[in-house]
């Protein structure tokens, strides 16, 4: 009977408030992680990709996370991003070169 009891509760009716605010601290979040060095050329555009990453057998090259709609991930939707970064699934407009 407990349980029965907290499914009847209502939900937050707030959530849309509570969004917002969570997006204004990303930025904060991101750079206090330290940021995304890796995918940041030195002296260049931060996030903008392109950086070489060594690897045993050649080199591997960041990709863009900027909000450029052409070759960053303006143009993704949320549900792109995080299928890119949980499942490794590119989105299917994803510019190969980056």
């Amino acid at each position: 009977m407990k349980l029965s009891f907290f499914l009847l509760l209502p939900a937050r009716t707030n959530a849309q408030t509570d969004n917002h605010e969570l997006i204004a601290k990303g930025p904060y979040s991101f750079a206090g992680a330290g940021g995304c060095a890796c995918h940041t050329e030195p002296k260049k555009e931060a996030n903008a990709g392109a950086r070489p990453l060594p690897i045993p057998f050649g080199k591997v090259y960041s990709t863009n996370l900027t909000q450029d709609k052409e070759t960053g991930l303006g143009a993704w939707t949320d549900q792109q991003i995080q299928d890119a970064i949980v499942k490794g699934v590119r989105h299917a407009r994803a510019n190969s070169c980056q």
